[in-house]
């Protein structure tokens, strides 16, 4: 009887352990079609649905960030780790702390990191060489191409800025974007912000769905700003510094170079990869249905996000 009830014991405690591991545990695939959008609309959404912008608190950073109609977004590292799986096949970075999506056929997502190593000085900027850095993106290009021929993928033919590294001294913000022409003759966009606070930063990445008619110019212009919404809550902001606080290994001048510096250029589907020091994401833009479709990024939502932060 012992032996029956201890054999009864460890079925029961296998069947709690793979319930628990169902539970909590990550779905490791990358989805796609009906079970994507399906398995997609089950994560913690926050959706703002008013006219007015809503202010939303990023977890674990001591800022927040504006959402504005028909945008929603997921934090924490469950369901940002979960999202990543199903959309990218691969894990969350540690760093990765939440994502923002607009909605339809113009769909576009923000994916949102932060890096708690201390206070970035500003002392280093006047070293930021924008020329200097784009000739190195173009060599990193050129000496990648013979690699992707090899693995008959697409290759960056040319790099241009869109807008060149820039620096929001009131609102501490620093934000860039660039275009590639690819060898298939497509043109992507990609653009990063830099947000800084007292004892880090948060970068954002955006990414959007291409198409022949999109304004580069302007989707480059609404990613810069988005990071003018991010705000560190006070006495959490870059402004709070004091002599004592914990300062970063190194100044703006070589966090922007570290975060525009690629090792690779590649590309899948219809979107480019993006480097955050060791995180690459790298994946085609999936588009939500049902609950998640829309109208897209609009004029309107440029002009709200704009109000907002003057």
């Amino acid at each position: 009887v012992f032996i029956k009830m201890n054999k009864l014991a460890f079925l029961i405690l296998g069947l709690f352990l793979l319930n628990f591991s169902s539970v909590f545990g990550a779905d490791e695939r990358m989805l796609t079609g009906d079970e994507y959008s399906k398995k997609i609309t089950s994560l913690d959404w926050v959706f703002n649905e008013q006219e007015d912008n809503q202010r939303v608190k990023i977890k674990n950073t001591n800022a927040s960030v504006v959402l504005v109609k028909d945008e929603a977004m997921i934090q924490g590292k469950k369901d940002v780790n979960q999202y990543t799986w199903w959309s990218f096949g691969q894990p969350a970075e540690k760093d990765d702390i939440a994502i923002i999506r607009g909605f339809g056929s113009k769909g576009y997502s923000f994916y949102l990191a932060y890096n708690d190593e201390g206070y970035i000085s500003l002392d280093d900027w006047k070293k930021v060489d924008p020329d200097n850095l784009m000739n190195q993106l173009r060599e990193t290009a050129k000496n990648n191409v013979e690699y992707y021929k090899s693995q008959n993928l697409d290759y960056a033919k040319n790099i241009d800025w869109i807008f060149k590294p820039t620096l929001n001294e009131e609102l501490k913000t620093v934000s860039y974007s660039y275009k590639v022409i690819w060898s298939d003759n497509n043109v992507t966009m990609e653009a990063k912000n830099l947000t800084l606070g007292k004892k880090g930063y948060i970068s954002s990445i955006f990414v959007t769905n291409f198409s022949e008619n999109l304004n580069l110019e302007n989707e480059a212009s609404y990613a810069k700003d988005f990071a003018n919404t991010i705000i560190f809550d006070e006495g959490y902001r870059h402004s709070d510094y004091k002599s004592g606080d914990k300062v970063a290994a190194m100044g703006i001048g070589g966090l922007v170079a570290g975060s525009l510096g690629v090792k690779a250029l590649a590309k899948a589907g219809v979107f480019a990869k993006f480097l955050k020091f060791g995180w690459i994401l790298l994946a085609p833009l999936l588009l939500f249905v049902g609950k998640f479709s829309g109208s897209g990024k609009t004029e309107k939502q440029n002009s709200r996000r704009k109000k907002k932060n003057k």
